[in-house]
């Protein structure tokens, strides 16, 4: 992810998954744009919009449990209100969850989705860089 800063804004000016360890010519350089506006690297979304290390690993947990509980209902092939009743929350929630609303969701309220979509969380930890 390249971003860059200006007084009025932060820009994303480009974003990509890396398939090869090799960077391809087009992905090198970023039209329009001078090399010293470019101010840092992110590994991922969440590093480049949160404010500190420990937001970033919170929003990281959220979105893989919500995509991972999203995956599971889709794979139902039920209503949203169906789905709904399965994990015990409301239609319009449901179809929070469903858009990827993830500031809608606490850990603990996708903990407790994620069981009630037949899912099981582990957690891995190691030390901090």
């Amino acid at each position: 992810m390249y971003v860059a800063k200006f007084v009025e804004a932060i820009y994303v000016l480009h974003v990509f998954r890396k398939k090869t360890q090799k960077t391809a010519a087009g992905e090198q350089a970023l039209p329009g744009v001078a090399e010293n506006q470019i101010m840092k690297k992110f590994a991922n979304v969440w590093d480049a919009l949160e404010g500190s290390t420990d937001a970033a690993e919170s929003m990281k947990a959220r979105a893989a449990i919500m995509m991972r509980i999203e995956k599971a209902v889709r794979q139902w092939d039920v209503s949203q209100q169906q789905a709904a009743r399965r994990l015990g929350i409301t239609q319009p929630r449901m179809n929070d969850l469903l858009r990827g609303k993830i500031d809608k969701f606490s850990l603990d309220s996708l903990f407790d989705l994620a069981a009630h979509a037949g899912l099981k969380v582990s957690l891995a930890f190691k030390r901090a860089a």
